[in-house]
């Protein structure tokens, strides 16, 4: 009942929010929408993650290791201490657990470490880039349309069902998916950033940020590489030579990191009693 009672109490204020951010928006008080979308956002995704248990697929897989990754962070284990035999290419029952990438792992145990091991501290991190994420889609809507467009792509950001049941771990892939669309709009708004400015250190974080999508979900994160040749042709602030090399130089940052994602592999699989 009490939840019940919540969550009216996060609709009725939500719906207010939203009703006033779209009231300033018409006045033509960007920032003051902007805040007030950033806002109600987060009020969903704190009522979302507000289940004081674990969710099914994979939740409780993910919170598993990342608590155990606060006692040994390189080393991102399921079982922490086997007694019985296992097999290590079972990944619901390994021993070292290489099921996923680790930085979000490495994020929620630092949350835990921090507040303590709950649900909240959990999902802590989620929260927090899926409410940036509001931010980002309007930046990124407003670049590629108008700034209504941009508007509208940013509440329907943060109202949407998939991401929020994300953010609160309620459907498989859960903080995972949160992490890795975080960083993939960032890495977009940044590759922005850098054809408007032709500010070499936002390149340089475009392809860290590609890099850190990659120890997120592996491999589709190059998707943002088209994308980035895109925007900077377009901008016509670039020769040809120009563009090649800093094209270079966000590919090198960003395959520093899958260096990094190797011998992360290596190391795990030296502590791994099968090989």
């Amino acid at each position: 009942m009490s939840n019940i009672l919540l969550g009216i109490i996060t609709l009725v204020i939500c719906c207010a929010g939203y009703l006033f951010s779209g009231w300033n928006w018409k006045k033509g008080k960007t920032k003051t929408a902007i805040i007030f979308l950033l806002f109600c956002g987060l009020i969903l995704r704190f009522f979302v993650a507000t289940d004081f248990f674990l969710h099914d697929w994979d939740e409780r897989y993910h919170a598993l290791v990342a608590k155990h990754l606060i006692l040994h962070p390189l080393i991102p284990t399921l079982y922490d201490n086997p007694i019985l035999p296992f097999d290590y290419k079972n990944w619901l029952g390994n021993n070292v657990w290489l099921h996923k990438q680790p930085f979000p792992l490495w994020m929620m145990a630092l949350s835990m470490w921090l507040f303590g091991t709950n649900e909240i501290a959990l999902r802590l991190p989620s929260i927090i880039l899926s409410t940036i994420g509001i931010f980002l889609t309007y930046r990124i809507g407003k670049y590629f349309f108008n700034k209504n467009i941009g508007y509208l792509a940013a509440f329907f950001y943060s109202v949407n069902g998939l991401i929020l049941e994300l953010t609160g771990g309620r459907v498989a892939t859960d903080h995972i998916d949160i992490f890795f669309l975080f960083f993939i709009e960032l890495a977009i708004f940044l590759s922005i950033l850098f054809s408007r400015k032709k500010i070499i250190i936002f390149n340089v974080l475009t392809g860290i940020s590609i890099g850190i999508a990659i120890l997120c979900k592996w491999l589709p994160a190059f998707i943002v590489i088209p994308i980035w040749l895109l925007i900077v042709f377009d901008s016509s602030n670039f020769a040809r030579k120009e563009i090649i090399s800093h094209f270079l130089i966000m590919l090198i940052t960003c395959f520093f990191l899958l260096l990094i994602q190797k011998c992360k592999v290596i190391y795990y699989l030296h502590h791994q009693p099968y090989f």
